[in-house]
């Protein structure tokens, strides 16, 4: 930026992607993403695919859009932000010898019997809510990464956060669950809701473990959140 370069590419996943759009975002300087991480969350709702010759083609197009962008606490994010569940299991994934996408799903089903259910009081759009949750979801994309939608009508223009609130599903229905978030099939019932938002702040009973796109970023009692909209310029399709 300070070289005035009019492209910064990344190579690796949503957490370089991440580090590297902090420092682009909110100036004129656009960010090119050659995804090779784990689960290439932004880059999959984005549809750049995950072939680094593909990609680089993209980039020699030159198709510009502008995202949106959003901070948790003082944390920046661009993907998909997490408490609960999702973000145990992230730090869980984190100490693993190994990554990839069926050592998380292993990494997913031991940690189920680990964590359990919290409750919190929220402020959403001026809404007030009170409830118990086992993983709360703040979606600027759709998805985690490797296509499981964990906000399957979100959209990085709209200058809206996506939220997802899931109550903890019984241990014979995890496997279906995880089906569904896979399958972009996750719908609101009596465990999962979906809430639209520009700012929000949650207070919880106790510590949780946060995640900012996947990648672990200490325990919490409380969150808020603020969308910076269109505020980072990305390759596109």
């Amino acid at each position: 930026v300070k070289n005035n370069f009019n492209i910064v590419g990344c190579i690796g996943g949503d957490g370089t992607v991440n580090e590297t759009a902090q420092a682009l975002v909110s100036t004129p300087v656009t960010l090119a993403i050659i995804p090779t991480g784990s689960g290439n969350g932004l880059a999959r709702h984005l549809n750049i695919p995950c072939d680094i010759v593909k990609s680089f083609t993209i980039i020699n197009k030159l198709k510009i859009e502008k995202i949106d962008s959003f901070f948790v606490n003082d944390f920046f994010a661009v993907n998909v932000a997490g408490v609960g569940f999702d973000a145990f299991v992230a730090h869980q994934f984190a100490k693993a010898k190994s990554r990839g996408f069926l050592n998380y799903i292993k990494c997913v089903f031991r940690s189920y019997s680990n964590f359990g259910s919290f409750s919190f009081n929220a402020f959403v759009s001026g809404r007030s809510l009170a409830k118990e949750a086992w993983l709360i979801s703040f979606a600027n994309s759709s998805q985690f990464g490797n296509n499981a939608y964990v906000a399957p009508f979100a959209n990085c223009t709209d200058g809206l956060i996506d939220i997802t609130i899931c109550k903890k599903v019984k241990s014979l229905q995890l496997p279906f669950f995880v089906w569904r978030l896979f399958c972009k099939k996750l719908k609101e019932n009596n465990t999962i809701e979906f809430l639209q938002t520009d700012n929000a702040l949650f207070n919880f009973n106790h510590l949780l473990p946060l995640h900012i796109d996947g990648e672990p970023a200490g325990m919490t009692d409380k969150v808020s959140i603020k969308i910076n909209p269109r505020s980072l310029n990305v390759i596109v399709p």
